[in-house]
């Protein structure tokens, strides 16, 4: 494919035809680690590719790559122009996908990154439900409890829970609902230490921390039901981004442990755990899908955040009680 550039007629700028394919061709070659391996990838030859790319930084007056017989090297100029030519490549094929909308059903791939705890407490219930309605829709599932950059990382829908919602420049964000969390201890653990009586009384006691809601100093935030707060320092002997780990240490009487009401609650062993300090309840954190405005919305992204907002919205649906 071709485009025009037409110089404005307040300006002595020299009329230009650029060819959006040796952009195209450009970051293929980086991205397959050579001319061999674009050229199988793309079906066409070395010596061709190697064509459009000499014409293409010949258009731009400047050297995108330096070539040896062993390996290619992008200079400085090539870093820059890479970035802009795979934002174009992915616009393009962004394009593409949102003409599905004319389809009866949504088709193609979603790409989703959330944290650890959503993956485990509520995704194993959501997927397959959501694959079965729309059974034309791909979702490549990224569990990281990294924060994501939408812009350069290779993701449409990021979920994330915060105790607010993020506001970044070109990010929509969506809401879908509050994870609640509550500190629990087994009755082992409270028969041979005790069970805390004020939210003080925490720092003598063996905790245990979901590190991705908290960082060091470790401190709990805790919620009066008269609206007094405190925050507790308190020294985890296990720290951990596995909710399913943190359950188990305190059924097995390690500590206390700020689990979702979601998890700890439908566990087969959920007898065994009593919460400690009912009276006071952590900040709520809430979970929320957000997507940069830049690359639009497909129609398969459409009918996951929809799916997601009715799910977890829902008022009777424990699986709106998430973990960041």
């Amino acid at each position: 494919m071709s485009m025009s550039n037409t110089p404005s007629p307040h300006t002595n700028t020299p009329h230009t035809t650029r060819d959006l394919n040796d952009m195209y061709y450009f970051a293929r070659i980086v991205e397959e680690g050579g001319f061999s391996a674009a050229g199988r990838a793309l079906k066409m030859s070395k010596s061709h590719l190697s064509r459009r790319l000499s014409a293409l930084e010949a258009r731009l007056g400047l050297r995108l790559l330096q070539r040896s017989t062993r390996q290619l090297r992008l200079t400085p100029a090539g870093e820059r122009y890479l970035a802009y030519c795979q934002t174009i490549v992915q616009t393009a094929a962004e394009a593409d996908q949102s003409m599905l909308g004319l389809l009866s059903q949504p088709t193609g791939e979603v790409r989703v990154s959330c944290p650890i705890g959503i993956a485990q407490i509520s995704f194993p219930k959501l997927l397959p439900d959501f694959m079965a309605l729309y059974p034309k829709v791909t979702v490549r599932l990224n569990v990281v409890n990294a924060r994501v950059d939408l812009y350069r990382d290779p993701v449409d829908i990021a979920l994330r829970a915060r105790t607010s919602l993020d506001e970044e420049e070109g990010i929509i964000v969506r809401k879908l609902g509050v994870s609640m969390l509550h500190l629990v201890a087994s009755k082992g653990y409270v028969e041979k230490y005790g069970c805390p009586e004020t939210p003080g009384d925490l720092a003598s006691h063996r905790t245990m921390s979901f590190d991705v809601l908290e960082v060091p100093p470790y401190e709990w935030r805790l919620h009066a039901l008269d609206g007094e707060e405190v925050r507790v320092k308190h020294h985890p002997s296990l720290i951990c981004p596995d909710m399913n780990i943190l359950l188990d240490a305190a059924l097995e009487g390690r500590g206390v442990a700020l689990l979702p009401d979601e998890l700890w609650q439908r566990s087969p062993w959920r007898e065994e755990l009593i919460p400690v300090l009912p009276e006071w309840a952590p900040v709520e954190t809430i979970l929320h899908a957000a997507y940069a405005s830049r690359r639009g919305m497909t129609p398969a992204m459409r009918a996951l955040l929809e799916f997601l907002t009715e799910r977890l919205r829902a008022p009777d649906q424990a699986a709106a009680n998430l973990p960041a």
